[in-house]
C-alpha cells in the first residue's frame, strides 16, 4: 500500500513498471517480468519485493511452475 491517488513522482516509475512485471508474472510470462521488475528495482533499489519477484521468476524460468499454479509462491526463509 502506497497511498490514495498517485503516487509521488519519485515512486511513479517503480509502482508502473511493478504493475507491469505482476501482470506478467501472473500470466506465467517470467522472462518478460524479470526485466519489468529489473526496471522497477533500478527504479529504487531499496524495493526489495521487486528484488524478490525478480528470484521467484528467475526460479520459475529455471523449473516452471506446475500447470494448476494459481500464482501463489511460498516462501522457503525468513
Amino acid at each position: 500500500l502506497v497511498a490514495e491517488g498517485d503516487p509521488p513522482p519519485e515512486k511513479a516509475e517503480l509502482m508502473k513498471c511493478f504493475r507491469e512485471g505482476y501482470s506478467l508474472y501472473r500470466e506465467r510470462r517470467f522472462i518478460e517480468a524479470v526485466e519489468a521488475f529489473k526496471r522497477a528495482h533500478a527504479a529504487d533499489p531499496n524495493d526489495d519485493l521487486s528484488a524478490k519477484y525478480i528470484e521467484l521468476c528467475e526460479e520459475y524460468v529455471a523449473e516452471p511452475p506446475p500447470a494448476d499454479w494459481d500464482g501463489v509462491s511460498n516462501i522457503k526463509e525468513k
